[in-house]
This record gives structure tokens, sequence and C-alpha cells, in this order.
């Protein structure tokens, strides 16, 4: 008889220690859970954190681009005020927070990122715009005057260094017609200077023939 009390004290015993350990362990997975979660929202932000700066970095760049090239200040003014908004943003990763502090901040940051980077495409499409359409009117201005130095050649026949220089200015202009919407700033320029460079040649060959023959003229005249 005096058995069963002693194994009912030991089953009470023995529940009351499985209560307690699955309450511990319990606690030790919540607290594990709850730094797992902090370590991993931490990572989140501190990632967060790198790609803004990088993104920032990048529309600086853009907006000095855009400055230079003549954008328009309504355009490179909202890259300044977003960079700087962006700033103040990272500056609260500085201060201490709680783990559903952190995730916002880190949200917020992943949402500036994605407007500062549409912002830079923006502004590098307007610069390049830009760039492009005054690469097009230099080449327009290379090519106005070098239909002009054609035309003042024209009446230069007989001597080889003129026909050739000729043909060459003649193969540039009719390249240069060919350029379209589709042109670069680069290609725009590299035809501007190929057509300055066949006038060129064309204006001293020319030049020259004109100094042959009024030499040939004078001493025609002097005989």
């Amino acid at each position: 008889p005096a058995v069963r009390p002693y194994r009912r004290r030991r089953a009470i015993v023995l529940a009351v220690a499985g209560v307690l350990c699955a309450a511990m362990l319990a606690t030790v997975i919540t607290w594990a859970a709850g730094a797992h979660r902090a370590r991993t929202a931490q990572t989140r932000l501190d990632q967060a954190v790198a790609s803004l700066r990088a993104a920032d970095t990048k529309a600086a760049r853009a907006r000095r681009k855009a400055v230079a090239a003549g954008v328009d200040a309504k355009e490179t003014t909202a890259a300044s005020r977003r960079v700087s908004l962006d700033r103040k943003l990272i500056a609260q990763a500085d201060t201490p927070m709680d783990t559903r502090s952190a995730e916002r901040l880190a949200r917020n940051l992943a949402s500036a990122e994605q407007q500062t980077t549409r912002l830079t495409s923006r502004l590098d499409q307007a610069t390049s715009a830009r760039l492009t359409a005054a690469a097009r009117a230099r080449c327009r201005t290379a090519l106005d005057k070098a239909e002009q130095a054609r035309r003042d050649a024209a009446g230069l026949t007989g001597d080889q260094t003129v026909n050739a220089a000729a043909v060459r200015l003649d193969t540039a202009i009719k390249a240069a017609a060919g350029l379209g919407a589709k042109t670069t700033a680069a290609q725009w320029d590299a035809m501007a200077a190929r057509l300055d460079k066949a006038r060129d040649t064309l204006t001293k060959a020319a030049d020259a023939k004109r100094a042959a023959d009024q030499a040939a003229q004078a001493q025609a005249q002097a005989e």
C-alpha cells in the first residue's frame, strides 16, 4: 500500500519536471527565434543601407553629368532633393531600434532605392538626349561647311589631288546624310570630325591649285 503513494508522487514529480523542461525548451526556442529574427533584420537593414548609398552615388554622378550637359534644372533639382531625403533616411539606421523598427526601416530604404534608381535612369536619358542633340547640331554645322567647301572647289578640275580630296569629301557628305534618329552622340561627333578633316584636306588642295594657277598665269603674262 505504501508503494502506491510513492509512485503517485514520482509520477507527479516527473510530470512537473516534464512541464518545466517543455517550458524551458519553449523559452529557449522563442529566444533563439527572436535572436535569429533580430540578426536577419539587422542584416537586411545593413544591406538596404549599402544599396541605397550606392544608388545615391550613381544619382549624384548622373546629376553632375546632367548639369554639365545643360539638362533642365527641374530634373537636376529633383535628383538633389531625392539624394537629400535618402541621406536622412540612412541616418536613421544609426539609431538603436527594435526588430520591427529595423524591418520597417529596411523596407523604407528599399523603396527609396527604387525611387532613386528610376530618377537616375530618367536623368541619364535626359542627359543622353541633350548630348545627342548638341552633337547632331555640331555635325549639321560641319556638314554645311563641307558642302560649301565642295561648291567652292567645284570649278577646279584637272588636278589629281583636288579630285581625290573632293571624292573623299563627297563620300563623307553622303555618309552624314545617312545618319538618323538612332545615331548616338559619339557617332555624330565622329562624323563631324570626318567631315571637318575631309573639308580641310579639300580646302588645302584647292588653295594649292589656285596658287599654282595664279603663278602659272603670272608667268605667262610676264613672258
